[in-house]
C-alpha cells in the first residue's frame, strides 16, 4: 500500500468521524434548545394565577420558538372538538368557524394523534382560518386533563410541506404536560 493511499484512507476516515461529531454536536444543540424552551414556558407560565393567561402564555410562547403558526386548545365533548384558545402568528385574523366535528377515527384516539397530508382534510381543519391564510399540512393532536379542564385537546398546526409535526413531538407533549401542571396546581 502506498503513502498516498493510506493518507487518502486517514483522510477518509477522519472525515467520517467530524461528520459523526458533527450530528452529535446538532443533536446536542437541540436538545439544549429545547430544554431551554421548555425552562422558558415554564417560568413564564409558573409567573401566573390565571389559568387562561397560563395557556395563552404557552401557546404564544411555543408557536414563537418553534415556528409553529397555529397553536390551540379546545375542549372535546362527544365528536365535536370546539377551539377555545389559540394563537396564530401569521395574523391577527379570527378563526372562521371554531368547531370542527371529529370523524368516527379521530373520536377514538386517547393519545397524541398526528395527522398530515390528506387525511386532515376529513376534520376541516383547512377551514378554520381563510385558507389563503393558513392551509395546514401537518396537525398534531394532544390530549390533556386538569382538574379545571378535563377534556381538553391540544392542536399544532403548519403549513410547511418540508417539515412535520412528528419530528418534535415528544417536545409538543412535555409542553402540554407542563402547561396542564401548571392549570393542577
Amino acid at each position: 500500500m502506498t503513502t498516498n493511499t493510506k493518507e487518502n484512507n486517514l483522510i477518509q476516515e477522519l472525515e467520517a468521524k467530524i461528520s459523526i461529531l458533527e450530528q452529535e454536536n446538532a443533536q446536542l444543540a437541540e436538545r439544549a434548545e429545547e430544554t431551554m424552551l421548555l425552562g422558558l414556558i415554564a417560568e413564564e407560565i409558573n409567573a401566573s394565577e390565571d389559568p387562561d393567561h397560563i395557556i395563552n402564555t404557552g401557546l404564544e410562547k411555543t408557536s414563537i420558538l418553534k415556528d409553529i403558526p397555529l397553536c390551540a386548545m379546545g375542549e372535546l365533548r362527544q365528536d365535536i372538538l370546539t377551539i377555545h384558545t389559540y394563537y396564530f402568528s401569521l395574523s391577527n385574523a379570527s378563526p372562521q368557524k371554531n368547531s370542527i366535528i371529529l370523524s368516527e377515527e379521530a373520536r377514538a384516539f386517547s393519545g397524541p394523534w398526528h395527522l398530515s397530508g390528506e387525511r386532515f382534510h376529513e376534520l376541516g381543519m383547512e377551514h378554520l382560518f381563510d385558507p389563503s391564510l393558513f392551509s395546514p399540512s401537518s396537525l398534531y393532536f394532544i390530549p390533556s386533563s386538569s382538574k379545571l379542564r378535563p377534556a381538553e385537546v391540544f392542536v399544532f398546526a403548519i403549513s410547511d410541506q418540508q417539515r412535520s409535526l412528528d419530528t418534535i413531538s415528544t417536545l409538543l407533549e412535555r409542553i402540554v404536560e407542563i402547561i396542564a401542571a401548571r392549570l393542577d396546581n
